[in-house]
């Protein structure tokens, strides 16, 4: 098969900027990127034809599942690109590969470009006041740990915190110690990236799972594996022990949950209903129930003893609203609000006793206008008077559990991807990459947090400025 290529004259970010507002608006997914390198992306349910009339020369209608497009600037300090788009197509039910003509790559980006100029220009001059703010959000780490390959997917705190883990795209884990940043174990098993790492409660063992579609315990002293946990057909992308440490649960791209038992490493039972990938999964503090962040727009709630789903958590489709995956999701301490985390960097509170939609918070994470960021990982404070999340750009948000009222927002430098509160919650570990001289090696930030905060002088329960009674206690304030 021979290379078509197109020489587009652009600059990378605008070019990238433009194939990819093409391909969503045409209802094609992002199936996987390297920002500036390459996009592929797979044709959604709804997916408009994106080109007529079959093969160059030919009369077959094709249908293009997934398209591959490699972005390579052509010189060190040339703004010029070449742009060279592979098709996997399928026609009388035969599937083929093809690379499309120069002419009609052009015309994608041309034509996509004309119609959409004057946006990407407002665009562009939005850009000076974004970097303005997040700069102005920027906090200086106590701690920056790097050399964990090319990105961290998933990062924790052991139970005393005094280690930290980090889960590499590289396929490893490696704990850390938090005072000198120096690495002293790491774990080897897995076959593909990492994508999820946690510590039993007492802080012996350690859960991982990994794009290999794999769950893995470790023993935290030995670094050896324990057990292999079997199952899932595609990429898993959370694992969580329960609060007794008797169980693990899973989730993965396959759709379901697996609940396995920890000391036979069998399944205990399989948790169906998502209908689309699922990406986040944690258990309630009392681990009597699991919730489930999926990408088909709902969070779920399963009884952990059974499996059976107790609630789904829909997001009702507002007009001029494009639909947003949960990516991610966390339960309060006590068991009565569910939060998820969407790719639209919104943030939706629920009330599991009713159902209802508590709150949107349309968080401000340093975009510009049309732009958004996922948010990777959400969770309460272990008190449950905070939320913090984490977005795909470097953000930190901070909010008030009960008000729903901004507290704090902190920027790192580079992207990120997990993070974890310390036990004493004094500090946040932040898992991502870096940015700039440092795009493509692995980061892990400690920061020191300072949240003031009024308390209860009687039960230590963060009060907010109405307050003239402590709502836990009584006392007064």
């Amino acid at each position: 098969m021979v290379k078509q290529e197109a020489t587009v004259e652009k600059d990378v970010d605008t070019a990238w900027d433009i194939a990819m507002r093409y391909f969503d608006r045409n209802d094609y997914k992002v199936k996987s990127q390297t920002p500036k390198k390459q996009l592929m992306v797979e044709k959604g349910s709804k997916a408009k034809s994106i080109f007529s009339g079959g093969l160059p020369g030919g009369g077959f209608d094709l249908d293009y599942r997934t398209i591959t497009v490699n972005f390579t600037p052509v010189g060190a300090n040339s703004t010029r690109l070449l742009i060279n788009a592979k098709f996997t197509w399928i026609t009388a039910g035969k599937a083929g590969r093809k690379s499309y003509l120069k002419s009609e790559i052009e015309w994608l980006l041309k034509d996509f470009d004309e119609e959409y100029q004057e946006e990407f220009k407002k665009k562009q001059e939005g850009r000076a006041e974004v970097q303005e703010k997040l700069q102005s959000w920027a906090v200086k780490p106590i701690r920056i740990i790097t050399g964990h390959g090319p990105s961290i997917l998933s990062c924790a705190f052991s139970p005393d915190g005094t280690q930290a883990l980090s889960a590499s795209y590289n396929g490893t884990l490696r704990l850390w110690d938090v005072k000198t940043g120096t690495y002293f174990r790491i774990f080897k098993g897995h076959k593909k990236p990492v994508t999820s790492c946690a510590f039993s409660s007492d802080g012996t063992r350690i859960v991982s799972a990994s794009k290999d579609k794999l769950v893995i315990l470790w023993d935290v002293k030995s670094g050896k594996r324990l057990k292999v946990f079997k199952g899932h057909v595609d990429d898993v992308n959370k694992c969580r022990f329960s609060p007794d440490d008797t169980r693990i649960i899973s989730c993965s791209d396959d759709k379901t949950l697996i609940l396995w038992d920890v000391e036979s490493g069998k399944r205990i039972s399989t948790l169906e209903g998502h209908n689309y990938r699922v990406k986040d999964c944690v258990f309630s503090t009392d681990g009597s129930s699991i919730l489930s962040a999926s990408t088909e727009n709902t969070l779920r709630l399963w009884d952990a003893q059974t499996g059976k789903l107790i609630k789904t958590f829909n997001i009702e489709e507002r007009e001029g609203l494009y639909i947003e995956d949960q990516l991610s999701c966390t339960i309060s301490p006590d068991g009565a609000t569910v939060v998820g985390g969407s790719s639209k960097n919104n943030i939706r509170f629920w009330d599991v006793a009713t159902g209802q939609l508590k709150k949107i918070i349309e968080a401000e994470v340093g975009v510009v206008e049309g732009e958004s960021e996922w948010t990777y990982a959400c969770t309460f404070s272990n008190d449950g008077s905070l939320l913090f999340a984490c977005f795909g750009n470097g953000v930190i948000r901070v909010w008030d559990a009960r008000t729903h009222d901004g507290i704090k927002v902190m920027k790192i430098s580079g992207f990120l991807r997990d993070f974890a509160l310390s036990p004493d919650g004094s500090l946040l570990l932040c898992g991502g990459g870096g940015e700039g001289d440092d795009q493509g090696v692995a980061r892990m930030s400690i920061i020191a947090l300072d949240l003031k905060r009024n308390v209860c002088s009687e039960c230590g329960r963060t009060l907010i400025a109405s307050d003239k009674f402590c709502p836990s206690c009584g006392n007064k304030v």
